[in-house]
């Protein structure tokens, strides 16, 4: 797990599947594999690429975005797994406030208990397999 976690971006992203769309996009600097044809190998392959935030500070750009119509929350990467217990602060600092699914973009090289963390967290899994 990493113990600061940094976003390379954050944006509305048209880019999901169309039920998610517009996305609030959270791409996490790094990854746990190292894949040869990765698209975000910029950020992918450095963990402390981009801005480092609390979670306090993530969860109010949540809001924001929530508020200019995001439909959803996605957070992807690099990946998203080693920043799982940042994910879960920010998720509990939003709060009831987030009315928008929460959706966990990740390639899956998790183990069960980290899937038991997110288990009452996220709303969709999203598998980007390789």
């Amino acid at each position: 797990m990493a113990k600061q976690s940094y976003i390379a971006s954050e944006m509305l992203h048209m880019g999901e599947e169309e039920v998610l769309r517009p996305a609030h996009a959270i791409f996490f600097s790094g990854c746990t594999a190292t894949c040869h044809f990765c698209t975000a190998a910029r950020f992918a392959f450095h963990p402390t690429y981009g801005v480092a935030v609390t979670p306090e500070q993530l969860a109010a750009r949540i809001l924001q975005r929530q508020g200019e119509g995001a439909r959803s929350l996605c957070f992807i990467g690099g990946d998203p797994a080693p920043h799982i217990p940042f994910i879960l602060a920010t998720l509990a600092s939003v709060g009831s406030q987030r009315t928008i699914p929460a959706v966990f973009n990740s390639n899956f090289y998790l183990t069960d208990t980290a899937l038991d963390l997110l288990d009452e967290a996220i709303d969709i899994y999203l598998p980007d397999l390789k």
